[in-house]
């Protein structure tokens, strides 16, 4: 019997809600786990034929397939426990490491470990550059900016002189370290907001995207004082003034690098699919990151990843250049954020966590860098917490909401994994090996390492467990889902080409006039209901303006469906505009029924069959809407998702749920019949 999360209520409970992930596993999933096992075998005897040596179990490649597949099976199995699959495959690479003597990784070199960790940063910068939403910030002004900005800049500098004083650390390098720690975990947190908005937590005051437009620019303040304080920290033997001015102008050159790496990817009349789309900015990312390394750049390759995918998103929507772009419109970043995302979560992400957790040994780790570690994980965290709380004071929240907000900021993991381990490559491109220098600032970079992997363990934990638990008790449930307007003020300034109904322009439009440009009011685009009205043509294919959160042309209604073949994004695209199109019309059935129920004249009687009839078709609609609220996002990745996805999934529900008109009674019908117009105006 499955133990639903509100029916814990003591410990045996408890326990049986935890583990009941692992003892409910299903045969699907034994038989997925068997096809990836053929699949990896496969793959291998391929490569060990083809290349030979390093695929054998001394060689590196044998080390990394052993690293991947480790962190799969453990994200698998800590996922089903509910505990971060991140934290599950950093705990692979930990135990790889440290049992055995290491035996089965004791082949990798270190030259792989860091290019790959460098492929994984360039891919974390440019999926986080696609997944930024600027448009939310005109909805939700400067709450994220407040949420963004106060708390980790406080963190990271509390941390940092925890580490002088605990560590000995420079002040430049335990500051360098405090913005490594600073960093939230994107996809952690998305993950958790979308969890908390489709149970209609905190939607009434925009709770979830705030904390989701937040963690969307974290990664950005994160590289960006790590970069401006590790150069000053790590000088090695050359200019001083050189030294200091590097950290700025790895920044300055990481923006202009990624802007004309967007120029370049914006060309859509060479890029003119999504295949070539996706491979051109995925392999100029790699390019730009590779190219700063070897010239000593390393932070500025991942802000140019990030410049490049804020960047080219943008020309892409807007079609520029002028002549040189083919389409325009947001499929196309949509697209290749999906592939990036798949890559960095199938690949990447595995790698990434397993390697990290591979760097660390606990055998050579200094006496009591354990302990000093997770003592600055807690203490960081609950000074995050209070400043969180308090920064959030004067933005219309409770005291319970203010504490959501502490939680939801804690989880981390990603930034980490990829930060954690560049101080030591900094120590290592700086100083000779075996020197006095050298020792020392090896020996402050491994307590860095050591004090990222506890905090992705601890706060990605942590927060995760504490966000699902708590967010119940400390935030509103909005039964209405009316109430889920953030992204409806986006609405008013879209432009459209209205669209005719059944060959008759629409109603909304003044007489003999078939077309129109210019902002929609919030009224035409939601006439009652809460559902925008959705002409026929939608059941063909998606509009932008009903899809998501945009605020781009809706003239684009069939975008993406004039490719061959039958993509499964076209195919989710396809379902969920004919759910959107399904929930338009029940709004015009049921005004249609409250029509019948109300009388043409004051003076005239109402059957009582008539009004029978009525109620029973007011009472299927709603039945078959809660039909459709009950299915999920068929467009939603809940494996893994980006800001820009969440805004997308988290709103499908939102439009099918109905907004009341007036309270509703027993029966509801009489109430609504009461308060509802006449149809007239409204069906076509």
């Amino acid at each position: 019997m499955v133990v639903k999360f509100e029916e814990v209520k003591d410990f045996k409970s408890g326990a049986r809600w935890i583990t009941q992930g692992v003892t409910n596993i299903t045969l699907k999933d034994i038989l997925n786990g068997i096809s990836l096992a053929a699949l990896f075998l496969m793959l291998y005897a391929g490569l060990y034929l083809c290349i030979g040596k390093p695929f054998l179990p001394d060689g590196p490649a044998w080390a990394i397939m052993i690293i991947w597949a480790a962190a799969v099976i453990c994200s698998f199995l800590a996922e089903r426990i509910f505990i971060p699959g991140a934290v599950g495959m950093l705990c692979s690479g930990l135990f790889l490491r440290n049992v055995a003597g290491g035996l089965l990784v004791h082949g990798l070199k270190a030259s792989w470990s860091k290019q790959i960790r460098a492929a994984a940063l360039s891919i974390i910068f440019l999926r986080s550059g696609l997944e930024i939403e600027l448009g939310i910030f005109k909805v939700l002004r400067w709450r994220p900016v407040k949420l963004l900005l106060i708390p980790g800049m406080v963190e990271a500098f509390f941390d940092g002189g925890l580490m002088i004083k605990i560590f000995g650390m420079p002040a430049t390098f335990a500051f360098a370290t405090g913005f490594i720690l600073k960093a939230v975990g994107p996809a952690l947190v998305i993950q958790a907001m979308f969890e908390v908005q489709q149970q209609r937590l905190g939607v009434r005051k925009a709770i979830p995207a705030t904390v989701v437009a937040a963690a969307s620019f974290d990664d950005m303040v994160a590289i960006t004082g790590y970069t401006i304080f590790i150069n000053v920290a790590v000088q090695g033997e050359g200019d001083r003034g050189w030294a200091i001015a590097h950290g700025p102008l790895s920044v300055v050159f990481g923006i202009l690098a990624g802007m004309a790496a967007a120029l370049f990817c914006s060309i859509t009349i060479l890029w003119n699919n999504k295949f070539k789309r996706t491979f051109i900015v995925f392999f100029t990312a790699l390019a730009m990151k590779y190219f700063f390394d070897h010239f000593s750049f390393t932070s500025g390759g991942a802000l140019g990843s990030l410049t490049l995918g804020l960047l080219v998103k943008e020309l892409w929507k807007r079609g520029w250049p002028p002549g040189l772009s083919v389409d325009k419109g947001s499929e196309a970043s949509q697209q290749v954020e999906r592939h990036v995302r798949w890559t960095w979560r199938f690949l990447m992400m595995p790698l990434l966590f397993g390697l990290i957790g591979t760097t660390i040994n606990f055998s050579t780790l200094q006496s009591g860098t354990i302990p000093k570690s997770v003592g600055i994980v807690f203490a960081g965290l609950g000074v995050r917490m209070v400043v969180t709380f308090c920064t959030m004071f004067g933005s219309g929240l409770t005291i319970l909401e203010q504490v959501f907000f502490a939680i939801a900021w804690s989880p981390k993991a990603t930034v980490q994994a990829a930060l954690a381990a560049l101080p030591n490559d900094a120590v290592n491109a700086a100083y000779k090996r075996g020197t006095p220098m050298w020792t020392q600032y090896h020996a402050f970079a491994q307590d860095t390492l050591a004090i990222s992997v506890f905090a992705i363990i601890i706060c990605g934990t942590f927060g995760m467990i504490a966000i699902r638990w708590l967010s119940p008790l400390l935030l509103e449930k909005s039964e209405d889902a009316g109430d889920d307007n953030i992204h409806r003020p986006m609405f008013s300034a879209v432009t459209t080409k209205s669209h005719a109904i059944d060959g008759a322009p629409s109603a909304s439009l003044a007489a003999g006039t078939t077309e129109r440009q210019g902002p929609i009011s919030e009224a035409e685009l939601v006439p009652m209901g809460g559902m925008p009205v959705i002409p026929k043509e939608a059941s063909i294919g998606p509009s932008p303006g009903r899809l998501g959160y945009v605020d781009e042309d809706i003239t684009a209604i069939a975008c993406g469906h004039s490719q061959k073949g039958g993509e499964s994004q076209e195919m989710r695209n396809r379902i969920r505009a004919q759910s959107n199109a399904v929930a338009s019309h029940l709004d015009r059935i049921e005004e249609v029924a409250l029509g019948i129920q109300k009388p043409r004249d004051p003076e005239q009687g109402r059957s009582m069959s008539d009004t029978a009839h009525a109620d029973q078709l007011i009472s299927a609609v709603r039945d078959l809407r809660q039909a459709l609220l009950d299915e999920p996002d068929p467009a939603s990745d809940l494996m893994e998702m980006g800001s820009s996805e969440f805004m997308r999934a988290s709103t499908y529900q939102s439009r099918l749920r109905h907004r009341p008109r007036t309270g509703e009674g027993a029966s509801g019908s009489q109430s609504l019949a009461d308060s509802a117009g006449p149809a007239d105006g409204h069906v076509q």
